[in-house]
């Protein structure tokens, strides 16, 4: 008999199965034609069997036509039209599957039903991780078998960890990390509890078909184990079965959520959204994120809960689960990181930087070494306005281990000073458009373009003044695929409508430029998300925030609450050159200690979301974790609140990195 070890583990084989099953079945006793002589085709037939099903292949390449593949003659495509209805199937082979679903539309022939993206099989075999799955498995038969008869012990909230599969791509470790935070709080005492999503969300849709299926299969494996650990009523599944209407404001959250995850998704350049438009991946996000959160409205009306812990940003998954749990006054963590560190936040998106806020309202008043931050501070801003990293000799991995290994406030993206030709009343720094911590905010405006739109003309047409916007100078050394985001790329209208304008200059990230010399010279410095809004703070100007950026209540920025409000304060700072905060020494005092924390707001710890694949699940035992830096803090902040920049700078002091 195989031992336990032998049998808790995933076999690709018996997974392959499950999928070929699945495929079997939707086309029934069809004969197949395949759309394009692939080269694939051999390794696509180890995960479906089906060559002695397919009747010929099709190519739109003439030069293939009467030709064998495989033993199968390569005909015309409008060899389709001609075959009777109902007795084949077309399966598409290749990437380009938006292009032929267009002709095979035209055809008269429905996605799904007469037609199949089996082209995307192929990612079975490269994008998922299973190593770290086994390792997993191996790493839960240390868990002791005891934490099944711990109670709640603590007066604590009631806490909902929400686990999902379908990070399991890239050799991410979500599902490792979830199940294990909900063990460690279990064993803690806390009143827990494991949410399963066994909802499908974008994964066929924006990686690849098949991968719901295989997130299940993992997933369903590891369940498997964890039911034998603790009791049935410590795991809730959320299924597709009970609904909620939605509002019309749940449907526009949705709507909204949908937009800028396809931005997210064509920007990092997911393997099926690169070939489509970003209006065709927005319409399938939307209608899955409508169709989950009725049945995620449906669960939280059954089961309640304090708060619960989604994971990273505000775009998919995690932005429904976030706005699902405001709505009801609940308490949302998340958290981000790789390989050493993990950017966490107790209340809110981990991009977002909340905490901030929370603990210098609620406990910097009990710091009793005030001066001595401020100094630190101080010293930290020195340091960051004299570096610089020249970006034309760096690549983006190696950045991202120098701002990892020096600090934050030792990497700058600025460029040498030079002479100033021509200074600016407005500068608009802009983050990457597409990243996590730029998504979702919301706004006084519909979005970043209205924005950028409204604000030129204000300035430019209507006050004559001028403006400088930057791109964020770190897209000139981002992967190639994610770099092109920038404003000429995605909204060259606002840039064509100023063209040859000396009142516009528009520095892509190409550009080397010392951003520091233009806003100690501007009057007034526009931010989206950017932390250049709290530097400009420590330069002591105008800092006018329309979004809900972490920084947008403190006393060197100035939040107007509408739009009226938003060109009011714009005009006092161009046309009368007005400092908005009134009193300079307490906005000055108030950016040093934004500018602190926002520098050093990152737990060291090997317990996060995602590792590389050269370093997957670390830890060989339960007490391993449990004893593992960081973890201590990742429950205070995830179960008790704590916010965790007070937490960060407590494990600084104790690993001596101050």
């Amino acid at each position: 008999m195989a031992s336990t070890m032998q049998r808790d583990r995933v076999r690709f084989n018996e997974l392959i199965n499950t999928i070929e099953i699945s495929f079997l079945e939707k086309i029934g006793n069809r004969k197949l034609i395949c759309y394009g002589a692939s080269a694939i085709w051999p390794n696509l037939v180890r995960i479906l069997a089906i060559n002695d099903l397919v009747e010929f292949f099709v190519d739109r390449d003439k030069s293939k036509w009467g030709e064998l593949y495989y033993g199968k003659e390569i005909k015309s495509p409008i060899e389709i039209a001609n075959v009777p209805e109902g007795e084949y199937a077309v399966l598409v082979l290749t990437g380009a599957f938006e292009e032929v679903s267009a002709v095979l539309d035209k055809a008269g022939l429905i996605k799904d039903k007469d037609y199949f993206n089996i082209y995307q099989y192929i990612h079975v075999y490269k994008e998922v991780s299973f190593d770290v799955i086994n390792k997993y498995m191996r790493f839960l038969d240390t868990v002791p078998p005891e934490i099944g008869n711990i109670s709640s012990a603590k007066e604590s909230e009631r806490i909902g960890i929400v686990l999902t599969a379908e990070g399991l791509n890239f050799g991410t470790t979500y599902l490792p990390y979830l199940v294990s935070l909900f063990l460690i709080l279990k064993w803690k005492g806390y009143h827990v509890k494991l949410i399963v999503d066994r909802l499908h969300w974008e994964g066929d849709m924006e990686l690849y078909e098949g991968h719901c299926a295989v997130c299940d299969h993992v997933r369903d494996l590891v369940m498997g184990k964890l039911e034998k650990l603790v009791p049935a009523e410590d795991i809730l599944y959320l299924d597709e079965d009970d609904t909620q209407a939605l509002s019309e404001e749940d449907e526009r959250e949705c709507e909204r959520i949908a937009g800028y995850s396809a931005g997210w998704s064509k920007w990092y350049n997911c393997w099926n959204s690169r070939f489509r438009s970003k209006e065709a991946v927005q319409k399938d996000f939307s209608k899955i994120f409508k169709k989950n959160l009725a049945y995620i409205d449906a669960f939280f009306e059954k089961n309640h809960f304090d708060t619960i812990n989604a994971i990273t940003a505000l775009h998919k998954m995690a932005g429904v689960y976030d706005y699902a749990g405001r709505k009801r006054n609940i308490r949302v963590s998340s958290q981000d990181g790789i390989d050493g560190y993990t950017l966490i936040c107790a209340n809110g998106p981990s991009s977002y930087g909340d905490d901030i806020p929370r603990f210098l309202n609620g406990m910097w008043g009990e710091i009793s070494d005030q001066e001595e931050f401020l100094d630190r501070a101080v010293k930290m801003w020195n340091r960051r306005r004299g570096a610089s990293v020249k970006l034309s000799e760096v690549s983006y991995g190696e950045y991202e281990k120098n701002k990892k290994e020096l600090g934050y406030d030792k990497i700058s993206f600025q460029a040498s000073q030079e002479e100033l030709v021509q200074t600016y009343d407005v500068i608009i720094p802009l983050n990457l458009q597409n990243d996590g911590a730029a998504l979702g905010v919301a706004t006084l405006f519909d979005d970043m373009r209205q924005w950028l739109e409204q604000t030129l003309d204000f300035v430019i047409n209507k006050g004559n003044g001028t403006v400088l916007i930057r791109e964020h100078p770190v897209g000139k050394i981002m992967p190639q695929d994610m770099a092109n985001s920038e404003i000429y790329t995605v909204y060259p209208e606002i840039l064509e409508r100023y063209a040859g304008d000396e009142r516009l200059r528009y520095v892509s990230s190409q550009e080397e430029l010392n951003l520091y010399q233009y806003i100690e010279e501007c009057k007034v410095l526009i931010p989206w998300t950017s932390t250049v809004g709290v530097e400009a703070g420590l330069m002591g100007k105008n800092v006018l925030v329309h979004t809900d950026v972490y920084y947008k209540n403190a006393a060197f920025a100035t939040c107007p609450h509408t739009k009226e409000e938003y060109f009011e304060y714009l005009g006092r700072c161009v046309l009368n050159n007005e400092f908005l905060p009134g009193n300079r020494n307490e906005a000055y005092e108030e950016a040093l200690k934004y500018f602190y924390f926002t520098m050093n707001r990152i737990l060291t710890t090997d317990f996060t979301i995602v590792n590389s694949n050269e370093a997957d699940w670390k830890f060989k035992s339960f007490r391993e974790l449990l004893e593992a830096e960081g973890v201590e803090e990742i429950i205070q902040i995830v179960a008790e609140n704590v916010p965790s920049v007070y937490l960060v700078e407590r494990q600084r002091r104790r690993l001596g990195q101050l």
